[in-house]
């Protein structure tokens, strides 16, 4: 588009009369800084919490009213390098398709941000990294920790550390969102039993806004190829398996 998002779609039968639509932001945990650890996953859980067209509280009303289950038609991840939004419609209905794309754009382009949402989201994610705590999580840790020594990768766990988890702010979140949500530095996918013209013209009405800027680059995250092959040794008395990876770094 004009403002430089892509977008990609393709037609698909299979199954009939779906469609699903991917909001992909390319930025995850290692374009965070020192305080903003966890942001990139915290802002993935903001998405849901108040928007231009969607109030806190009315968007599991929403996906409801289409006929999706959240968490099971609608989902998202964060991981070190990008963040992604998924829905998959039940029909292929114009309405559906705007209803979908309307939401999709807010969280691109318009959402709130509201500090009370804030402080009520924090406890979410306090309670999501209390539930991965373990020895499976401390041995992933210790690996990603020690996987490229001298970078920025092992400290950023895209669910992050109670410590920033617990401080960050509304200016913080906008700090972030403003740098990497923004048009070019987005795309839009969708698959859908449905002519590519339709989609693609729901794309330009409702992610045509926003103002066009250079795609901001990536933070450097100091990773630096092996200069001899090494091996990483982590263990913990509550794991009963093993398991053996061989990792190339380049």
């Amino acid at each position: 588009l004009d403002n430089g998002l892509r977008y990609i779609v393709r037609q698909h039968g299979n199954p009939p009369n779906r469609a699903a639509i991917w909001l992909h932001v390319a930025s995850g945990s290692l374009n965070e800084t020192d305080r903003q650890r966890g942001i990139a996953h915290f802002l993935e859980h903001m998405a849901f919490n108040g928007s231009a067209n969607f109030p806190p509280g009315s968007v599991i009303p929403f996906f409801q009213s289409l006929g999706l289950t959240f968490g099971q038609h609608q989902n998202a991840f964060t991981s070190f390098d990008q963040t992604t939004f998924q829905l998959a419609l039940p029909d292929t209905k114009a309405e559906t398709l705007q209803q979908g794309m309307l939401f999709l754009s807010d969280v691109a382009m318009r959402l709130n941000l509201a500090p009370k949402e804030i402080e009520s989201e924090r406890q979410v994610i306090l309670e999501e990294r209390r539930t991965r705590l373990g020895g499976r999580q401390r041995v992933g840790d210790y690996w990603f920790e020690h996987l490229a020594p001298g970078s920025t990768f092992g400290q950023r766990i895209p669910i992050g550390t109670e410590e920033t988890i617990l401080a960050v702010q509304q200016a913080d979140f906008k700090d972030y969102y403003s740098a990497w949500y923004i048009p070019s530095n987005m795309t839009v996918m969708v698959v859908a039993d449905m002519e590519p013209e339709a989609a693609v013209a729901a794309i330009r009405k409702n992610f045509s806004g926003g103002e066009k800027k250079q795609p901001p680059a990536n933070r450097d995250a100091g990773i630096k190829p092996y200069e001899a092959t090494r091996a990483i040794v982590a263990s913990d008395a509550e794991l009963t398996d093993a398991q053996v990876s061989i990792v190339w770094i380049g």
